[in-house]
């Protein structure tokens, strides 16, 4: 979708850009805002190519979204999931496609007379359904 109705979709749920997904010699990284040092977030990433956006992955952070990046990055050479982002994402950025962080803090909600339970886990679902990012397995 172009910029614009990008900005509006990822507004209108309280997503917000927190950072970038970065390769330099060969590695990657995440640059991410003092944001990342929070709990309980839903997270996108999001290619943009020639001012048009796509998620092609939707995540949850139950600890801090540093923490959750930081399993990412040593999941890339680790995990058969994460080797196929990393060659998903280096892929990307040599053809010129850009890669960022939205992300949401999770709603709090009263559930079976327990109250302020964080809805991360039922968030990251409903937003793969409506995302229907390619990276998310089964998406």
């Amino acid at each position: 979708m172009d910029e614009a109705d990008f900005l509006a979709t990822v507004g209108e749920y309280n997503f917000v850009k927190i950072g970038e997904i970065l390769v330099a010699n060969g590695g990657i990284r995440f640059e991410l805002s003092e944001q990342g040092n929070e709990c309980g977030f839903v997270y996108l990433w999001v290619e943009c190519v020639d001012q048009q956006y796509c998620v092609v992955y939707v995540g949850m952070a139950g600890k801090t979204l540093k923490a959750r990046c930081d399993q990412h990055r040593n999941g890339f050479a680790r995990s058969t999931t994460g080797r196929a982002h990393s060659t998903r994402l280096l892929d990307g950025v040599n053809a010129g496609r850009r890669y960022e962080v939205y992300a949401r803090k999770a709603v709090l909600c009263d559930v079976l007379g327990e109250s302020a339970i964080c809805m991360v886990c039922a968030e990251e679902l409903a937003f793969i359904k409506k995302f229907r990012p390619p990276w998310n397995a089964g998406a």
